[in-house]
């Protein structure tokens, strides 16, 4: 009997100490915010191969002046992405990422452990991936077809 109740406490500190997500193994999902509408107007679930297109964004990061973040056209896109990005601009984790993507412009919104924020520009052709995501039916209406 005291092993069990023994078991039974080691398996709530486990348990208890793993984020939800983690012990429910819920999708990473993107969300596509529309700045026009000011609503989120769609969730993807984040496959491999969209994640690491994604995390392969933040390889191309360049410098931008631009200082205004009011964005009322385009698409942005939240990516809650945990990793490591290295360049000359930046060093350090971050927690997730906004892509902006404007008619001519693209930009990446990058936000760190400490919720700090840094803009940059990016020249990565963002068309296949966006393209990639539209077709992707809503995360929140799994039952709804592309």
């Amino acid at each position: 009997m005291k092993k069990i109740a023994l078991a039974m406490i080691t398996l709530l500190l486990i348990c208890g100490s793993l984020p939800a997500s983690a012990m429910l193994k819920e999708p990473l999902t993107a969300e596509i915010y529309d700045p026009y509408k000011q609503q989120v107007v769609k969730h993807i679930e984040l496959t491999p191969s969209l994640l690491s297109e994604a995390k392969f964004i933040l390889t191309h990061l360049e410098f931008t002046s631009r200082l205004n973040l009011n964005f009322n056209s385009g698409k942005l896109i939240k990516f809650p992405v945990q990793t490591h990005v290295q360049n000359q601009w930046f060093n350090g984790d971050i927690r997730e990422f906004i892509l902006i993507v404007e008619q001519t412009d693209t930009y990446v919104l990058l936000f760190d452990k400490q919720d700090q924020a840094r803009l940059f520009a990016t020249s990565y052709d963002v068309a296949p991936l966006l393209k990639r995501m539209d077709s992707q039916r809503d995360a929140r209406f799994p039952q709804d077809k592309p």
